[in-house]
């Protein structure tokens, strides 16, 4: 396998894209400015699937990004920065490849950190996820290369084929692609979800309990 897929599935498995055997279209900004960042303690705790543990943490008391930290089967791990925001009346997950957890072949992959874009279908009782589907955004450039802005990255050695779209766009400017095609099946197709089951002992049974709703207080009998 040459250098070029052997890093680009590098990237893929040490973050949440590992499900996708390296099927990404990674960006160079995040979704989200720290503004924007949401909190919701019903991520927190560990996640699983394909034999891979995702370990949701909050990054910082006085921050709403979480730190994931990823254990695949053979014990490797690494680190991501991950944001939840909502655009819309759908929410986002972005996260960030950690250069430092990356194969010293593969860091020049992984600088400046590249950013991964995830539709939330749900979060309880199983973590639903879909990334955005790289066949078809590559069609939708093909047909309208000025939908977002971008560059095509490849190697000098590699073929056409396997070069990969990367999003040089602002965090605007993604917001306002993502929003365009928020409900678009052939962008996140139903195929393509992500279902992570909870790590027992580690993640709560269930998302925390909404408060309960105000309710106006009992009418008191007049007397007499």
């Amino acid at each position: 396998m040459k250098l070029w897929k052997t890093c680009l599935l590098a990237a893929a498995v040490t973050g949440l894209a590992a499900a996708f055997n390296g099927c990404i279209v990674p960006c160079l900004q995040p979704l989200f400015s720290e503004k924007e960042q949401l909190f919701d303690q019903a991520l927190l705790g560990a996640w699983t699937k394909d034999d891979t543990t995702y370990e949701f943490s909050r990054e910082a008391p006085d921050n709403s990004e979480y730190r994931v930290l990823v254990i695949d089967k053979k014990g490797r791990k690494s680190v991501l920065g991950v944001q939840l925001g909502k655009i819309g009346d759908r929410q986002y997950l972005c996260g960030a490849l950690d250069l430092e957890s990356m194969p010293g072949e593969c860091a020049w992959f992984a600088f400046p950190p590249h950013f991964l874009i995830f539709r939330v279908e749900q979060i309880r009782p199983q973590l639903k996820l879909t990334l955005l589907n790289v066949e078809a955004f590559q069609a939708l450039l093909a047909a309208t290369p000025a939908v977002v802005p971008h560059v095509m990255l490849k190697p000098t050695d590699a073929k056409e084929k396997d070069a990969i779209p990367l999003l040089t766009a602002s965090t605007a400017e993604l917001q306002a692609f993502i929003r365009k095609y928020a409900d678009s099946a052939k962008l996140f197709p139903e195929k393509d979800v992500m279902t992570f089951e909870p790590v027992a002992g580690k993640t709560p049974a269930s998302a925390p309990a909404p408060a309960a709703p105000e309710t106006a207080p009992a009418a008191v009998p007049k007397k007499g």
